[in-house]
């Protein structure tokens, strides 16, 4: 039997390498403008206003001008890209110093710069686990976050997902060890998409970590204020700029949403409205009855505060409006998973309610991450159809990671109550 789970994990870890290698094979390419798709354009909006922000100009103000080719933008290699960065000012900040390279240079150090990422994030998940699995299970976390879409497309579009979400696991690895000024800092990085990770402060407010708001918000504001500076711009001028630009998003098609879902099947939309109404109020009860139940952090809650993380994590892609890309978010369900699992020293003994819903949470895992690894643009160019319904496949598979996550809650309550603690993996 023994040697039998062996051979099934080793062709499975084989499996996920090869589509690991096949979705990067494609990813990069896409990221240096190599195909017909990709070629870095999310990060066009970084790189042309730090090439005006260097210049000492206000980036918001100019982008909107017509003849920007003296700073060097807009040439036949990178015509026609967009100029809006989505992200606040403190991210722009950061990615300035790319504006001191010509567009190829730039994209591809931060073709580079996401691959890295690309390995690091799983890694990063995995040491949120109280434990430490296996060489070939951290292998397979790696190989299985490189195969899905969420990750190529980061790569390929030049996105600044993965940085947040490396920024935003940083963070909550940090705080835990006596870090919180460090933790701060990560986490004001990771706020910078705060319709990705503004959760993520409530997870630090409920665990007591209110330096490390307090130090992310003023990092925010200083990234605000020295954009002003370097502009020669008032901040407050600053900020209602790029509020129009975060503004346009409001109403746009996302890919995970249930706002998206909904336009998408033709749902009424009052009745999506109020789907997002009682999600929200879930996830706010969920929190509030962990902040009532919580137990010491180093006792086997651990897991269960792994799992209020997730829910965290997971709300906003369902909430808001977000693309494919931002699906990487979703690396955390596999390791809470893992996590629940681990706490279970024998699954046939432990009650039938746990035996199922361990089942279960692998066969939703299975069916989301398979959604996910699917080709888009390849299978557009087979079936033109994919391309309506591959955005409502997303789109379900985020709402059942949703529920999925909440589960998982429940999931680890039982453990907590009732199983012994193990130190090993399974």
């Amino acid at each position: 039997m023994k040697r039998y789970q062996s051979l099934v994990t080793r062709f499975a870890l084989v499996a996920l390498l090869l589509l690991a290698l096949l979705s990067m094979g494609r990813g990069i390419p896409n990221a240096m403008g190599l195909t017909d798709s990709g070629a870095s354009m999310d990060l066009h909006s970084y790189w042309a206003p730090a090439r005006i922000l260097l210049h000492g100009q206000d980036p918001y103000a100019v982008l909107r001008s017509v003849d920007l080719s003296k700073y060097g933008i807009g040439h036949q290699d990178d015509k026609d890209l967009p100029n809006n960065p989505a992200n606040t000012p403190l991210l722009l900040l950061l990615l300035s110093p790319l504006g001191l390279f010509s567009w190829p240079q730039a994209r591809l150090i931060y073709m580079i710069v996401n691959v890295i990422l690309g390995l690091i994030v799983p890694l990063l998940a995995i040491r949120l686990l109280p434990f430490k699995p296996d060489g070939i299970v951290q292998l397979a976390f790696i190989f299985a976050f490189l195969a899905i879409l969420p990750t190529r497309n980061t790569i390929s579009n030049g996105q600044t997902s993965l940085l947040i979400l490396a920024c935003a696991e940083l963070s909550v690895l940090l705080v835990g060890k006596k870090t919180k000024w460090l933790a701060g800092m990560f986490l004001g990085v990771a706020l910078s998409k705060f319709s990705l990770t503004l959760p993520l402060a409530l997870w630090f407010f409920v665990s007591n970590f209110i330096e490390a708001i307090a130090i992310a918000v003023g990092l925010q504001i200083i990234g605000w204020l020295v954009v002003g500076f370097l502009s020669s711009t008032p901040p407050l001028t600053i900020f209602l700029e790029y509020y129009r630009v975060a503004a346009m998003h409001a109403n746009l098609l996302g890919d995970l949403g249930l706002s998206g879902l909904g336009q998408r099947l033709g749902a009424p939309e009052g009745l999506m409205n109020a789907l997002l109404a009682l999600v929200t109020i879930t996830t706010l009860a969920v929190v509030w009855w962990y902040v009532r139940k919580r137990r010491d952090d180093h006792s086997r809650g651990d897991v269960l505060k792994l799992c209020i993380l997730a829910v965290l994590m997971i709300v906003p892609l369902v909430l808001v409006y977000h693309r494919a890309y931002d699906g990487v978010m979703l690396v955390i369900l596999p390791v809470v998973i893992y996590a629940c699992r681990n706490q279970i020293p024998n699954l046939r003994q432990t009650s039938a309610r746990i035996r199922w819903g361990m089942w279960s949470t692998w066969l939703a895992l299975l069916f989301i991450w398979g959604i996910f690894t699917l080709p888009r643009f390849i299978g557009i160019k087979v079936v033109p159809l994919w391309e309506e319904v591959y955005p409502i496949a997303t789109g379900i598979a985020t709402f059942l990671a949703y529920l999925l996550s909440l589960g998982l809650v429940w999931i680890a309550k039982a453990l907590t109550q009732n199983a012994p603690p193990r130190e090993s993996s399974v």
